[in-house]
């Protein structure tokens, strides 16, 4: 799909990433709220605007599920972007930090496990769940998933070992099998690992491991 020219207002940032950036914005065009993911010039690569375009289209092959529905590609001052609907909500690590009272918690993890499960029957397969791809309304309890920049649809793939410089996703969450140390295949199992390890930070306030770079991260799990 080629980029929408679009001209927008933007807001307050929802979220800050070494490639990207997550800002509330309106479309001047048509007065629209929307959040806008933009590459950072300084740091994306290539490769990033193919995963902003797979992002797009696994997007809308979730259509109608409990995920952020992305509106469009297109550009913001000369760089490469994604229009998301407006979300009234934060990401859920800014929860994360101590440990979330356990009725909450429980209210929360069964209908994210369902949110997850029900991306599964779609044949997607997310990795990188963390509570930082997931946005919670505090008001409403809404949640929802996002950021399937990396996702990949339901195989049983086995990667090759990679340099840990190379592996997709953010590793104090990934499955062994998933940075090639297991000899596993990647499949939605990689995702729930992802979601256990969430669980137990939203619970404890912390992760259950720790580690100072990224080959003892591989080792760790």
């Amino acid at each position: 799909m080629k980029p929408e020219l679009q001209a927008y207002a933007l807001g307050d940032r929802l979220q800050t990433g070494h490639r990207a950036t997550v800002h509330h914005a309106v479309r001047t065009t048509d007065g629209r709220a929307i959040l806008l993911k933009v590459l950072e010039p300084e740091h994306s690569r290539p490769q990033d605007l193919e995963r902003l375009r797979k992002e797009y289209e696994v997007g809308h092959a979730l259509a109608g599920l409990a995920v952020v529905e992305p509106l469009a590609l297109s550009t913001f001052e000369g760089r490469p972007a994604l229009e998301f609907e407006d979300f009234p909500g934060a990401p859920l690590e800014k929860l994360v930090g101590a440990p979330m009272p356990v009725g909450d918690f429980l209210h929360l993890a069964v209908r994210l496990a369902g949110i997850v499960a029900d991306i599964h029957e779609r044949g997607v397969i997310h990795k990188e769940i963390k509570p930082g791809n997931i946005l919670f309304a505090p008001g409403s309890g809404e949640l929802k998933v996002w950021n399937f920049s990396i996702a990949a649809r339901s195989t049983r793939a086995q990667p090759p070992p990679r340099p840990t410089r190379l592996i997709e996703g953010s590793l104090p969450y990934m499955s062994p099998e998933q940075t090639g140390w297991m000899n596993r295949s990647v499949d939605s199992r990689s995702d729930l690992y992802a979601l256990g390890v969430t669980f137990y930070e939203l619970l404890t306030g912390r992760l259950p491991f720790d580690a100072r770079d990224p080959l003892e991260w591989v080792h760790c799990h």
